[in-house]
């Protein structure tokens, strides 16, 4: 990682892998900001391919939002290979971060949530929500890390901000949408 950082890279910023032996993205998230060394961070998952100018905008808009906790952005469906999206897809295109966060840019805080991909927040505020009260989601389901930080923030009174700008691809493998159709499938079954 360090390698193609160096090849790839145009900034000075450094760069440090860490390893969390904790499974669980949470866990990894509590190692990555204890250690993290500037103000604002971004969740860029490993599926997650940010635009070129995500990072400066997610800046500016950070810096000029002080009421913001969190700013999410809008995410582009990428399918392995090229392939199109099937029709069931666009029935709930939320469960793979895809697509606006809200219908205008600006404060979506009555949503209750951003999703984890692309969310760019503020290091101290990140660390202070879990100083005294770590996660409340049960170890065994920690997959909803973001939401919970949402509603943390919102707890105390910071906003939750949409800006169409911070634009990301969502790579979804073929794999899994073969997959989650058939648990589609199964789910509208289940219910007639």
């Amino acid at each position: 990682a360090t390698v193609l950082w160096e090849q790839y890279t145009r900034c000075t910023a450094a760069f440090r892998v860490l390893t969390e032996s904790k499974p669980a993205k949470y866990h990894a998230l509590q190692a990555g900001i204890a250690h993290a060394q500037y103000n604002y961070f971004i969740i860029c998952d490993d599926d997650n391919w940010l635009q070129s100018d995500y990072v400066e905008t997610a800046f500016r808009l950070l810096n000029g939002y002080p009421k913001a906790g969190a700013i999410g952005g809008k995410g582009i469906a990428t399918v392995e290979g090229d392939l199109p999206l099937p029709s069931w897809y666009l029935e709930n295109p939320e469960s793979y971060a895809v697509g606006p966060q809200g219908k205008h840019p600006g404060d979506v805080s009555k949503r209750g949530r951003l999703w984890g991909a692309g969310l760019a927040s503020r290091t101290n505020v990140y660390r202070r929500m879990y100083q005294n009260y770590p996660t409340f989601l049960p170890e065994g389901d920690l997959s909803k890390e973001d939401t919970e930080y949402c509603l943390r923030l919102i707890l105390w009174g910071y906003e939750l901000r949409y800006d169409d700008r911070l634009i990301y691809q969502h790579f979804i493998p073929k794999e899994r949408l073969l997959s989650e159709h058939a648990a589609f499938i199964d789910q509208k079954n289940q219910m007639n």
